[in-house]
């Protein structure tokens, strides 16, 4: 089977999900950091390296409600001090503009410790996107290159990239798509223009390891010519 290295994840429909139950927007966000790590160790066990998530976006961040972004933090907090307990032997990394929108004092350090904990670990890699958008990463690597004297060219402004750990991604799935399949706010745009694109109609928390499994051989199926 031809397996992904690096799949991407758009865990669309949380506060949907929720809705339609008549439970609070939170319960929603809370089953879906639930199936995150359901869907993330199936994907390991599927033989696929990376995997990444997209948590939050930076617009996200910005324009919801205070108490919901400061639930959004706090499942964040608890997921990281989950994986700084607990040794699932995956290396975990945190990439976006999320210290921008908390006032959490003690999560940097937490993030630190956690990423230097986990960073052994080879096999298995996970990358959550926090605070994330495609247009700010790429502006703030720019500066960040002019900002030393370096040459702007595809190699000094991939070094200063959030996500320069990542290759290219062969495979984003989105869920909850109803009506209008995209991506949105640049999604990763540095490693996904040869990426497959996968749409499932299902919200993130009912979205399964089966329809992973539907999702892996459906690209398998696929013919790949990278622009050729």
């Amino acid at each position: 089977m031809n397996t992904p290295t690096c799949i991407a994840l758009i865990p669309d429909g949380n506060r949907r999900w929720a809705t339609k139950r008549n439970l609070p927007k939170i319960e929603g966000h809370m089953r879906g950091l639930h199936n995150f790590t359901t869907i993330a160790e199936a994907a390991f066990k599927a033989g696929i390296h990376h995997v990444v998530l997209w948590g939050a976006s930076e617009s996200n961040l910005q324009n919801r409600e205070p108490v919901e972004v400061a639930y959004l933090f706090a499942l964040l907090k608890d997921e990281l001090t989950r994986r700084l307990e607990g040794d699932e032997q995956v290396r975990f990394s945190l990439c976006g503009a999320w210290e921008r929108y908390t006032t959490d004092d003690s999560l940097p350090a937490l993030v630190r410790e956690v990423e230097s904990k986990t960073a052994a670990h080879t096999e298995r890699h996970l990358t959550l996107l926090f605070g994330y958008s495609g247009i700010t990463e790429l502006v703030e690597a720019t500066n960040r290159a002019a900002h030393v004297a370096l040459p702007v060219c595809r190699e000094s402004i991939e070094a200063q990239l959030w996500t320069r750990h990542l290759p290219p991604v062969d495979l984003i799935v989105r869920t909850g798509v109803e009506h209008d399949p995209h991506l949105s706010d640049s999604f990763l745009p540095w490693q996904t223009g040869n990426a497959q694109l996968i749409f499932s109609e299902k919200t993130w928390p009912d979205f399964s390891t089966d329809d992973l499994a539907i999702a892996l051989a459906d690209y398998d199926a696929r013919p790949r010519r990278k622009g050729a």
